[in-house]
């Protein structure tokens, strides 16, 4: 989430100062590709009335409380083995990836994954193929679909080296 220190605390809408005493509405990190409209919102703060005013701030206000729902302990069951996920050490997820649900890694959005079940996973490459095609593709920017990519892969090639 983002900090909040009233008084020095600029609001990412309107670059003012958020003072003692003002509504101030704070986001986490609940976007990752900086070619979404929604980045100014991400890991950032802002007044209240700020939000209200901005044409994405419903969006914006939506998206990261799906973010909350998706990401929530009873939420992360494995799309591989159908489990829950409760190990930090053993666990990942894609976040939120893309708006069109005519996208073929639109079902992917928010996916949870045992990291040990990676390296089993039938339908790996396919999505790697897919992520490759989303970063050649232009719509994506920032190191979120490189650090997926870097994890499904590495976690991938685990069974490989067993």
């Amino acid at each position: 989430m983002a900090t909040i220190i009233y008084g020095k605390t600029v609001c990412s809408l309107c670059g003012q100062t958020i003072q003692t005493r003002q509504d101030a509405v704070g986001f986490s990190a609940f976007v990752s590709n900086e070619m979404d409209p929604l980045w100014k919102f991400n890991d950032a703060a802002c007044h209240t009335r700020c939000l209200q005013q901005d044409p994405l701030g419903e969006k914006a206000k939506s998206r990261h409380s799906e973010l909350l729902r998706q990401n929530m302990p009873e939420r992360r069951i494995c799309v591989v083995c159908g489990k829950k996920v409760q190990q930090p050490d053993d666990y990942f997820t894609f976040g939120y990836l893309v708006d069109d649900p005519l996208h073929p890694l639109y079902p992917y959005n928010y996916a949870h994954l045992h990291r040990s079940c990676i390296s089993k996973w039938e339908r790996l490459r396919e999505v790697l193929g897919l992520i490759e095609d989303l970063k050649r593709s232009g719509a994506w920017k920032g190191a979120g679909v490189d650090w997926i990519q870097r994890v499904l892969t590495q976690e991938g090639a685990r069974s490989h080296a067993q």
